[in-house]
């Protein structure tokens, strides 16, 4: 996702890696891509191939990752850490006896997330956000919608549970 940097007026490289589910090859991809901004989507867990170790290894990386370079990632919520961090709504692949140490990291961690971010005009989410939803949450498109929803997100986190047509597409 190219753009440029309004202050250097440079071309920026900005990487989207969605549903990494314990995988471990966003690594391969920043380190090929060489981006100047990067943006989880979420769903760090919940892999039926990759053992529970593997990924909170793996999520614990992300974390580390995030730390070392906050100014340039952002790391998304989805799902399959929604329904670890209030023990709400089950997606495939959710594990139970894994419950206590990812909500335990997800919530030692929560200050590094956030719901939504705008890059170039472009919010971004896991799942994205209908104009509908907004309304049901009286958040006005034309305000601040990046902190508005974000912020609802610490008070009113339950407003993000599962509000779609089709389950399965989530």
């Amino acid at each position: 996702f190219p753009s440029h940097d309004k202050h250097q007026n440079k071309p920026m490289k900005t990487i989207f890696l969605g549903d990494t589910h314990g995988r471990t090859l966003w690594k391969d991809i920043i380190n090929k891509e060489s981006p100047n901004r990067i943006v989880f989507i979420g769903d760090y867990f919940d892999s039926t191939e990759i053992s529970s170790e593997n990924q909170l290894n793996n999520f614990l990386d992300i974390v580390e990752y995030k730390k070392n370079n906050s100014e340039s990632t952002t790391l998304l919520i989805g799902n399959h850490d929604f329904h670890y961090m209030f023990n709400y709504e089950r997606y495939n692949g959710f594990q139970p006896k894994m419950y206590p140490q990812f909500n335990h990291l997800l919530k030692l961690h929560e200050k590094l997330f956030q719901v939504v971010v705008l890059i170039d005009n472009l919010l971004c989410s896991h799942a994205g956000i209908s104009s509908e939803w907004l309304r049901i949450h009286s958040i006005k498109e034309n305000g601040d919608i990046v902190s508005d929803i974000n912020e609802l997100f610490t008070t009113r986190p339950m407003a993000f549970s599962f509000n779609g047509k089709y389950r399965d597409w989530e």
